[in-house]
């Protein structure tokens, strides 16, 4: 007999029979088990098999999705002929009330029964395959290519409208206010929506817009010598991913070499080095050669004998900013400052407790600058924070928290998860050994991957747990967490979970049209503080890889994007751009449009409904393979950075070396011929040299508990 499927969903209808009955559509939510009192109580003698029978029963009466917690108790009980259903319906009442009553008391025992192993999309019998009603469909079919290439098209009118108004209405700010058609700067004054959105503009094939973009960062930033208080997770996945990926994209272009053989409109380059102090609000920091370096506030004349030893490009930028982040790693733990200034570095009175995934994100960006200029001392940073967090994780669950003082190293809040506060430090050590092939990574990935799985995963949901204990905090599930089926299917483990996950959290987007910030399990609705909708990506990201890497090419998968692209449309539009969603109840909006927006989720929208584009199709064996990976700001980076470096050769037509040669020849003993294959080695070898120290320190761990790692 098979148990009738329990949807936390209003729109969606299952056609299901059990033994010969009439056909039961269920057209919303069942009543949460905390609403019914019942919650999993293995002593209980009326258990839940019970009632999910009574409530499957013919007498059910499908709920208005505004008030879908009722049910027809008299009606159930009506069909009842025996003498004994007086008796029966108080001591029920009865039973159910003091399971009320233990629910309210001890709201965090256990998710509730009817989200447990809660399917919708990919629910399937040997005896029939249940279908996927959609409002503007009938059955799962194929999408055509015709039909992808126009849904493509209308996807890439939303980021040009978007992006268009970006430029017109609020650039050079940070971001796009799309109610009022004006800018403000949110994050550090460094136009951060067109540095976000280049790499984008490439994909979709909008390659003058991405020249123009390239040209103007080049033109107008000399460095970042800004007097900005900025976060050092989201300059780093946003400003650094994102200077770091349009390079790589424009070194296949001609205009790009002969941009940086032009030189700097400034005085000289802003390439720091690997000894540079602290600046202050009057100094600048200096360059590989001891040269002073010029900045926006003390700029001097041009200068006119611009060598080839001293280009401007994306990459020397990105060494720059990169400097001044850094400054933020100073600690005893190895683990950053959430916050620095990027004239003054780390301010008086810094608060010294910050997210998990605020200190373990910075091995892709870091690495891949390592990578391309030969210095190591920026992926040292990065692996040093990810390990110093993986080596606080409990020895028990293999669980970190999500918020750690970085002085002592002792967790301040020990909350467990996958969504906001860990999320991108797991998704960093998976992808860090992706691309750099770094062993140490995907041990550590394994190891805390297990983990989840073991404690905090209760199927289909992830919810917090207390990282000692792995006891359930709270049964809420937070949106940041959706990113994670996607990197189920990279890693290659776990496909039906991933489906099974996917499934349930793309039920909540189809109860409000939107993703809210949380959802809380217990009652079938965004909690109550966090029922906003900023245009995250996470749940269209996990989409993206099942879709293209899971194997199945399930045409569902396009439906879901399709779904998801007209609740963008729908709800979030305005006449200026598209707004964040202050209430997914209400849906009323907010005058912000994040940058994101144009960075992750309009770019792994289009990419969905584009079979050809380059970042998954190989011209040479003419099939979709796995050929970029994403940082957790969505920027693309070339998984075989060494054929990539190979065929768009950074060297200039007159053989001196593109942008690295001061950081190479500093690091690797060349002089300033260095190759790709060179740095690779060098990269290589440096990584298994630290990865040794690490591996034999005895003393791990001072007397104090703060972690100490080998410099």
């Amino acid at each position: 007999m098979t148990q009738p499927i329990l949807l936390p969903c209003p729109l969606l209808t299952v056609d299901h029979q059990e033994e010969g009955r009439r056909s039961i559509q269920t057209e919303c939510t069942s009543p949460s088990s905390s609403s019914l009192g019942l919650h999993t109580n293995q002593t209980s003698t009326i258990n839940n098999e019970m009632i999910f029978k009574l409530l499957s029963s013919e007498t059910w009466i499908p709920m208005n999705p505004m008030n879908h917690h009722r049910y027809n108790t008299n009606s159930l009980l009506s069909k009842c002929s025996s003498p004994l259903l007086p008796l029966v319906s108080h001591v029920l009442a009865i039973f159910l009330v003091l399971l009320a009553a233990v629910a309210y008391f001890t709201p965090h025992a256990t998710l509730p029964n009817h989200l447990m192993g809660s399917s919708i999309l990919f629910e399937h019998s040997s005896q029939q395959q249940q279908q996927y009603h959609h409002p503007f469909i009938n059955t799962v079919h194929g999408m055509s290519i015709q039909e992808q290439s126009q849904i493509a098209s209308r996807i890439k009118e939303m980021f040009q409208f978007s992006f268009n108004s970006y430029m017109k209405y609020a650039f050079p700010y940070d971001e796009l206010k799309p109610i009022s058609c004006s800018g403000i700067s949110t994050w550090g004054n460094y136009s951060l929506t067109l540095i976000d959105s280049l790499d984008t503009l490439y994909i979709m094939n909008l390659h003058d817009e991405f020249k123009m973009g390239v040209e103007y960062v080049l033109d107008h930033f000399n460095d970042f010598h800004l007097d900005s208080h900025v976060s050092v997770f989201e300059t780093n996945i946003r400003i650094l991913g994102g200077l770091l990926s349009a390079h790589l994209l424009a070194l296949k272009h001609d205009w790009y070499r002969e941009k940086i053989r032009n030189g700097r409109r400034s005085s000289s380059p802003p390439s720091p080095s690997p000894t540079t102090t602290t600046p202050t609000p009057t100094t600048t920091t200096s360059s590989s050669t001891s040269s002073s370096s010029s900045s926006s506030s003390t700029s001097t004349t041009p200068s006119t004998t611009t060598t080839t030893k001293h280009h401007h490009s994306l990459l020397t930028l990105s060494i720059d900013l990169c400097e001044r982040l850094i400054k933020a790693f100073d600690t005893p733990t190895h683990i950053p400052y959430g916050m620095v200034h990027l004239t003054l570095g780390v301010l008086k009175n810094e608060s010294q407790v910050t997210a998990a995934a605020g200190g373990g994100t910075f091995l892709m960006e870091f690495g891949l600058l390592s990578y391309l200029t030969g210095n190591m001392k920026y992926y040292d940073y990065a692996k040093r924070a990810s390990l110093a967090l993986y080596l606080l994780r409990d020895l028990n669950t293999n669980l970190i928290g999500n918020h750690v003082n970085i002085m002592n190293g002792h967790w301040t809040h020990r909350e467990s998860g996958i969504g906001a506060s860990c999320d991108s430090f797991f998704e960093y050590l998976f992808k860090g050994f992706m691309l750099f092939r770094d062993e140490e990574l995907i041990q550590m990935f394994k190891t805390c991957y297990d983990g989840i799985m073991k404690h905090v995963y209760r199927e289909p949901w992830y919810s917090d747990v207390d990282m000692k204990t792995s006891k359930l905090t709270f049964g809420l599930y937070n949106s940041l967490a959706s990113f994670w089926p996607g990197l189920q299917t990279l890693y290659g483990h776990d496909f039906e979970k991933a489906k099974n996950t996917l499934n349930a959290i793309f039920g909540i987007w189809r109860l409000h049209g939107v993703m809210p910030e949380g959802f809380n399990l217990y009652i079938s609705k965004a909690q109550k503080g966090q029922m906003p909708y900023p245009l995250r990506p996470e749940i269209i990201e996990s989409v993206y890889h099942l879709y293209k890497f899971d194997g199945s090419r399930d045409s569902t998968y396009l439906y879901m994007a399709r779904d998801f692209l007209t609740g963008l449309e729908v709800v979030c539009k305005t006449k200026c751009g598209y707004a964040v969603v202050k209430d997914s109840e209400s849906k009323l909006l907010e005058d912000r449009m994040e940058s994101f927006f144009l960075s992750e989720t309009l770019k792994y929208l289009y990419l969905i409904f584009d079979p050809y584009n380059f970042v998954h199709w190989n011209e040479e064996s003419g099939q979709e393979e796995l050929l970029y990976t994403f940082n957790t700001e969505a920027h693309i980076i070339p998984l075989n950075l060494n054929d990539y470096l190979k065929k768009y050769n950074t060297r200039m037509e007159d053989g001196s070396d593109m942008d690295h040669t001061s950081t190479s020849s500093s690091n690797t003993g060349s002089t300033g011929s260095t190759t790709s294959v060179v740095l690779n080695t060098h990269f290589l070898s440096s990584m298994h040299l630290f990865n040794k120290r690490v591996h034999h320190n005895p003393n791990i761990f001072s007397q104090k508990g703060s972690v100490v790692i080998p410099k």
